[in-house]
C-alpha cells in the first residue's frame, strides 16, 4: 500500500516526471511552475533520466515560484532601422518582446547567476544596494556596496542598471537569437563586462510581492548593429539615450568587478575625468585618485 506524503510544511514542491517519446522533440531539461506558487513540474527525456539532478531548472522553476518573471529581451525597430529603444507610443508597432534571454538563470537556464534586480524583488539586496536615481556619478559593484540603480523617464517607463560579468564562453548555442555557432566564433566580443540596462515592462505596486513591486525584465539590446544581445552590456565609452529625452547613462570605466556610470540629461558623449580626493583618518593621510573615489573605510574625505 502506498503512503502518502504530507507536504504541508514546505514552501516549495518539486516534482520531477521522465517524459516518454522521441527525445529530440524535448528540451535537455524542462519545467513548470505558477507563479507565485508551490509547485512546480520539472520534465526529464528519457536518455537523461540518469543524469545529474536537473539543479538550474529546479531553481528557475523556483524563481517562479518566488515571484520572479523570466529575463527576456526588447527588440526594437525605427523607419526599419534596428535601434535600442523607441517611446512607449511606437512600441507596440516597432518592438518586439522575445521571452528567454541571457545573463541570468531566470532566462537560460544554463547561467549561474542570479542578477541584482532580481536579487531587488525578491528583498535580498542589503540596505543601500540599490537606489533610485535622476543624476550623478555612481559605481556599481558586482556585489554592492552599490549593485542597482533605478531610472524612469517621462513616460513612466522604469529601468533598471547593474553591471555583470561577461557570459560563460561555453554559453549554450540554442540561446544565441538563433544565430549559428560559426557566426558566435567570428563575433569578437560576443560578451563582455559591462553595464545592462533593462526595462522593466509592467512594473507596478504590490504588497504581496517581497519587496512590494512586481516587474518584467527586458535586456535593451543597446548594440542593434549586431545580431545578438549577449553583447549588450555597455562598455567603457559607451553611452545610451533615452529615446524620451529625459536622461543619458554613460560608461565610464569598466573593471573586472565594478563600472562607473554617469546619468544626467542627454549631452552627447561625456569624456571620462578622474578625480583625486584627500582622506585623513588620525595623523594618517591618504589620496585616492579615480572616476568616482571614496576614501577608504575609517578614513574622512578632507
Amino acid at each position: 500500500m502506498s503512503k502518502q506524503v504530507d507536504i504541508s510544511p514546505y514552501r516549495f514542491v518539486t516534482l520531477i516526471i521522465p517524459l516518454p517519446g522521441d527525445e529530440e522533440d524535448q528540451c535537455e531539461w524542462d519545467g513548470i511552475s505558477d507563479m507565485p506558487g508551490k509547485f512546480s513540474y520539472d520534465f526529464s527525456p528519457p536518455s537523461d533520466q540518469d543524469s545529474n539532478f536537473p539543479n538550474m531548472t529546479v531553481a528557475h522553476e523556483w524563481g517562479h515560484g518566488m515571484t520572479l518573471e523570466h529575463m527576456s529581451q526588447i527588440i526594437c525597430k525605427k523607419n526599419g532601422t534596428a535601434v535600442s529603444f523607441v517611446s512607449r507610443a511606437e512600441r507596440d508597432k516597432s518592438c518586439q518582446k522575445i521571452d528567454y534571454s541571457t545573463f541570468s538563470f531566470m532566462g537560460s537556464e544554463s547561467e549561474l547567476r542570479i542578477m541584482a534586480g532580481e536579487r531587488s524583488q525578491l528583498g535580498w539586496l542589503r540596505a543601500g544596494e540599490e537606489q533610485e536615481v535622476t543624476e550623478g556619478t555612481f559605481t556599481l559593484g558586482a556585489d554592492g556596496p552599490l549593485s542597482l540603480l533605478w531610472l524612469k523617464n517621462s513616460e513612466g517607463d522604469r529601468f533598471q542598471i547593474e553591471f555583470v560579468k561577461a557570459l560563460n564562453p561555453n554559453y549554450p548555442k540554442q540561446f544565441f537569437d538563433i544565430v549559428s555557432d560559426d557566426f558566435v566564433k567570428v563575433t569578437n566580443g560576443w560578451t563582455n563586462d559591462g553595464v545592462i540596462i533593462k526595462f522593466m515592462a509592467d512594473y507596478e505596486k504590490d504588497a504581496a510581492y517581497p519587496n512590494g513591486y512586481m516587474a518584467h525584465p527586458h535586456i535593451i539590446d543597446t548594440s542593434p548593429e549586431t545580431a545578438i544581445v549577449t553583447d549588450s552590456a555597455l562598455k567603457a565609452g559607451k553611452l545610451f539615450v533615452d529615446p524620451t529625452g529625459t536622461f543619458q547613462i554613460d560608461v565610464l570605466e569598466v573593471t573586472g568587478a565594478s563600472a562607473t556610470v554617469r546619468i544626467g540629461k542627454p549631452t552627447g558623449a561625456v569624456v571620462a575625468t578622474k578625480i583625486t580626493i584627500t582622506c585623513v583618518k588620525g595623523k594618517k593621510t591618504r589620496n585616492v585618485t579615480g572616476l568616482n573615489p571614496q576614501c577608504p573605510k575609517g578614513f574622512v574625505k578632507i
